[in-house]
């Protein structure tokens, strides 16, 4: 009895170690840099207006191909990403106000195209907020007119002429 006693302890020493070397064990390949404040680093850039090629050029962040791919793969990464580029919008046009004010009178031209390509941008990737509102009237009437019109009297000998029983192929042999 003792002897399983002591095979039970052993096994269960030996499972309890193999669990801690498991724990202990270093991670096989390179270390991510999608840490938790990495990504709320890129959300909150992405927020304030900032474009995410722009942000995928600081050395802390991961290059764009990357943050690209992980948004492929990564669900909760790509909801966050859609929430902070919906925020992003928002921040487009308090930018495009700030242009046209401040706009030189040499400016106008390039301050015009720059507000142009933002609304186009925000109209887009927020079309319920900035897109076009189009109205649809869906009440239509429908009168049909011949192109002619046809005296009472021939209709009349045209519907005389009508036959009342139309013969059969039975009745014409």
């Amino acid at each position: 009895m003792n002897d399983m006693v002591l095979d039970d302890v052993s096994t269960a020493e030996k499972n309890i170690r193999h669990q801690l070397k498991e724990m202990t064990k270093p991670k096989v390949g390179r270390p991510t840099k999608f840490t938790k404040d990495v990504v709320d680093e890129i959300c909150i850039r992405l927020m304030t207006g900032e474009s995410l090629l722009s942000i995928s050029q600081d050395k802390q962040i991961p290059d764009y191909s990357n943050i690209m791919r992980r948004m492929h793969k990564d669900t909760k990464f790509r909801n966050k990403i859609a929430r902070a580029r919906e925020a992003q919008m928002d921040a487009l046009v308090d930018q495009m106000i700030d242009i046209a004010m401040y706009a030189s009178p040499e400016e106008v031209h390039k301050a015009r195209l720059v507000t142009d390509l933002m609304k186009w941008t925000a109209s887009k990737l927020k079309p319920k907020v900035y897109g076009d509102h189009v109205e649809i009237d869906q009440n239509v009437n429908v009168t049909f007119q011949n192109a002619v019109p046809r005296p009472k009297a021939i209709e009349a000998d045209a519907i005389s002429s009508v036959p009342k029983q139309i013969p059969s192929k039975t009745d014409a042999s």
